[in-house]
């Protein structure tokens, strides 16, 4: 690669030394993204996620589909998937439809979901039992 590099510094190009231009083929696979935060390290900082970069670090997780890789690279940032328990919802107005799917698969698994105002209203309109959490609450 240092070689390379240096060919390229000097003026040789890409083409003339045997590369080919051009994008690599399409890969099947999914790659996501997984930041991971250490608390310990964080100590005295408001772990409220914001815009703010808060993460010491970040996993990759890979599969054929974004469920599974987003999957492991939950398990990969130390993240503990329960079986059960409560899921917080709040849903941007653009996304409502799209998480409709999701919404009733988590019930399925056997998850209590809670939700801001207007993502509340909106899955009760779908018949979701789903529990209201005003959004005081949620900052807390």
């Amino acid at each position: 690669m240092v070689k390379l590099a240096t060919d390229i510094i000097l003026g040789n190009n890409l083409e003339n030394m045997g590369y080919t231009p051009g994008l690599a083929e399409e890969s099947s696979l999914v790659a996501v993204k997984v930041p991971v935060f250490s608390f310990s390290k964080l100590t005295m900082v408001d772990t409220f996620l914001g815009p703010e970069m808060k993460s010491t670090g970040e996993v990759m997780g890979v599969d054929k589909s974004l469920g599974k890789a987003l999957y492991k690279g939950l398990l990969a940032s130390g993240v503990k998937i329960l079986k059960e328990g409560n899921v917080l919802l709040s849903i941007a107005e653009r996304d409502k439809e799209e998480s409709l799917q999701l919404s009733m698969k988590l019930l399925k698994l056997g998850y209590k979901m809670f939700a801001t105002e207007n993502t509340y209203t909106y899955l009760k309109e779908q018949d979701i039992d789903v529990a209201l959490i005003p959004m005081k609450e949620v900052s807390e």
